[in-house]
């Protein structure tokens, strides 16, 4: 996961982390959430990797498939699709 030197309190990690508290404290104290919820840690939203930011949400929502990003490498050169797959 990245955090951001310049990022918020909850950016990266930070905020994947109060996510699933805020779940459990939920559960604990017998609640439930209005509907279905899903707590998503998403890499690289911000650009500083691979380059336009916000890929993965964009391919997980469908707005885009990973084959429209084919030649989007980072600075070691490896292609983003190949550091989806690991």
């Amino acid at each position: 996961m990245d955090t951001l030197p310049q990022g918020s309190h909850f950016n990266g990690l930070y905020g994947v982390i109060t996510e699933l508290k805020a779940h459990a404290a939920l559960h604990d104290a017998g609640g439930k959430p209005g509907g279905p919820t899903d707590v998503v840690a998403w890499t690289s939203e911000d650009g500083d990797c691979f380059a336009p930011g916000c890929m993965d949400s964009m391919i997980s929502s469908g707005f885009k498939q990973v084959e429209d990003f084919p030649s989007v490498l980072d600075l070691e050169c490896v292609r983003f699709a190949d550091a989806l797959g690991r």
